[in-house]
């Protein structure tokens, strides 16, 4: 097999596994569409945990730039990164996904986004679960 065609294929999976159905939504639904809602040039600020797995889901787009958190210690990292990261890009579109462990470390960071409206998309996973720190733990 080759690269192009192993791409393709690798592609084809990930749209197969979007489409199946169930409740409550799959995440591979959410990481489908918001790889075809991503516009060229965009901003991906991720956090630690099943969002950055998801996160390497993403189909790149030209000009995308991807910052995803690497370790449990960074939860809470990526909506602070994303309003950082608008700040310096004012032109760029920038979307931050997190997960609800996440969302609920940083407290500041809502009212920043309430206070000075900038422009940031954010995608939260809902999952009351917390489950990769958990894991990391051993427990």
């Amino acid at each position: 097999m080759t690269a192009p065609s192993s791409g393709r294929r690798w592609w084809e999976l990930i749209g197969e596994q979007a489409a199946g159905p169930g409740a409550p939504m799959r995440p591979q639904v959410v990481t489908w569409e918001v790889s075809k809602a991503l516009p060229d040039g965009a901003i991906l600020i991720g956090d630690a945990g099943t969002v950055t797995v998801r996160g390497g889901r993403l189909r790149p787009r030209k000009g995308t730039r991807y910052s995803f958190s690497g370790t449990p210690r960074t939860m809470g990292s990526a909506l602070p990164c994303a309003i950082g990261a608008r700040t310096a890009h004012p032109g760029r579109p920038v979307i931050a996904r997190a997960g609800d462990g996440s969302m609920s470390r940083g407290t500041g960071e809502p009212v920043t986004l309430a206070r000075y409206d900038p422009p940031v998309e954010v995608v939260a996973r809902m999952s009351s679960e917390n489950r990769f720190p958990t894991l990391r733990a051993g427990r």
